[in-house]
């Protein structure tokens, strides 16, 4: 069933050039298009790439290592910039492309630590992730190169999913563990604001977007039986509707003429099926046949909804966008090769 997932290479979503910019309504909230971010395997290590439009553009290669770049991907005065990790024995690097230049980043200079979010304001680079101090993962960003460490209450897996610049302020969002279940959770500068979930088990950030001062968090909770969908404004937790009782996930969000959009997928029985929420009002999106495929990033231009994602066409994985219901797949290996990088596919276990 998870084929999609877990063969060959890596594709990680963003939006980029597929309808403009971001669509916050808040004039303070610094808005970066979205571009769609992914990795493939040349046959001998994983490569980092991403699209704009239709072409791809393959990103810095590190000869004989492997580098993951995760979505979604952003483009800021007409440059893309990408967040990743690449791995230089014995421990992994954090980094960020501009363009195609590639930019290392610091965790505690020993262990290993990931960039999984970018955003771009006033030509400084912002950047969200986690770093191993040898005991703990710790959930942190960065400006520019300088690390900024968050609170996360001593917890041994803490991580940044999502960050957004807003009235001069960063807004970061993700999880902790707190000894008995992932927390989600947004940071704002340094400060933390828990989200609720059932109350008992486990629930996940990955998703944010500031919208007239108000954070709005996209992800999901779990029931000990299923997934359900939700975002949070501010701390009020809205469910939205899949197939009862099969697990659904929301990836991302967006605000646009007072309305909350999401994008996701749920599981209705048999496969995974792409769609999004304007407010609870759920839309499918066609994938191909009875394969799995999902949405990972979602924006909006005018009353034009575009969603980027990742089909399964039974042999392999290809990178694509809805604009609307209307689906535009991308260059992609000939090989079954691609594997999804993007966080909310990777939750902690």
């Amino acid at each position: 069933m998870n084929k999609w997932i877990l063969s060959g290479v890596v594709i990680v979503f963003l939006l980029i050039g597929l309808g403009g910019c971001g669509s916050d309504s808040d004039p303070d909230s610094v808005t970066n298009d979205k571009i769609i971010v992914g990795q493939y395997f040349d046959g001998t290590k994983y490569l980092s790439c991403y699209w704009n439009g239709t072409t791809r553009t393959d990103l810095a290669d590190l000869p004989g290592l492997n580098s993951t770049a995760f979505a979604p991907g952003i483009m800021s005065n007409g440059v893309v910039y990408t967040a990743g990790r690449y791995y230089d024995n014995p421990k992994y690097i954090p980094c960020y492309w501009a363009g195609t230049a590639r930019q290392d980043l610091v965790g505690d200079g020993t262990h290993n630590a990931f960039a999984q979010a970018i955003a771009v304001s006033d030509g400084s680079v912002y950047t969200g992730g986690m770093y191993y101090d040898g005991t703990n993962h710790l959930p942190c960003y960065w400006t520019g190169t300088v690390l900024t460490p968050l609170e996360s209450s001593g917890s041994s897996y803490s991580a940044v999913n999502a960050i957004k610049v807003s009235g001069g302020s960063v807004y970061s969002a993700g999880y902790y563990y707190d000894g008995a279940k992932y927390v989600p959770c947004y940071w704002n500068g340094t400060t933390r604001t828990d989200l609720a979930g059932d109350g008992t088990h486990s629930a996940f950030v990955y998703g944010l977007t500031v919208s007239n001062g108000t954070v709005y968090s996209a992800g999901s909770y779990y029931t000990g039986a299923y997934h359900i969908p939700c975002y949070w404004e501010g701390t009020t937790r809205h469910d939205l509707p899949a197939v009862t009782l099969n697990s659904a996930f929301a990836a991302d969000i967006t605000v646009s003429g007072g309305v909350v959009y999401t994008g996701g997928y749920y599981y209705d029985g048999a496969k995974y099926i792409p769609c999004y929420w304007a407010g609870t009002s759920r839309t499918d999106l066609p994938g191909i046949g009875t394969n799995n495929a999902f949405v990972g990033a979602i924006t909006v231009s005018g009353s034009t909804v575009t969603t980027l994602g990742q089909v399964y066409d039974g042999a392999k994985n290809i990178p694509c966008y809805w604009t609307g219901t209307t689906r535009t797949d991308l260059q992609a290996d000939t090989l079954e090769n691609f594997r999804v990088t993007f966080p909310i596919l990777a939750p902690p276990t």
